[in-house]
């Protein structure tokens, strides 16, 4: 019997794989959004379309504290999980994102969470661990069911 990928694991590594597209040095991720297991969009971690992006030669990462949390971020990023949805619509999918699940290479910020809930997705993805407790609150308060996944390829 051929050993293969189930579909889970599969899109996954399709998602892990778009994060060695990421122009961003500090966070490259990777996201998909499928629905009933055919994919609907990808999206990675960079700046946002036309603009430079951080690793090119004299434009750096854009880097401010964020005051709620303390933490330092580039804020020139436009997230692997925004992307895919914003693909998603770019694209003109015609099954739309309510229903989707989300593949992501990492556990989704504060910020995606809420984009990721009025997006109508259902279920995330992710590679562990949780990195964020107060967007883990919110999504499983949306209802969305979070699977951590192991990487298998």
């Amino acid at each position: 019997m051929l050993d293969r990928l189930d579909k889970s694991s599969w899109l996954m590594a399709v998602a892990s794989l778009a994060a060695d597209r990421s122009s961003c040095p500090r966070n490259r991720r990777g996201a998909l959004l499928a629905k009933d297991f055919y994919i609907l969009s990808v999206g990675y971690s960079g700046s946002p379309k036309g603009l430079p992006h951080c690793t090119d030669e004299g434009v750096g990462c854009l880097i401010k504290k964020d005051v709620a949390s303390g933490i330092e971020r580039c804020v020139r990023v436009v997230h692997a999980e925004v992307n895919a949805l914003i693909n998603a619509v770019a694209i003109g999918t015609s099954v739309g994102t309510k229903g989707s699940t989300l593949f992501v290479t990492n556990f989704p910020c504060m910020s995606c969470a809420k984009f990721i809930i009025n997006a109508g997705v259902r279920e995330i993805h992710y590679l562990g661990p949780v990195t964020d407790s107060e967007a883990e609150g919110i999504l499983k308060e949306a209802g969305i069911l979070l699977t951590e996944e192991k990487l298998k390829i």
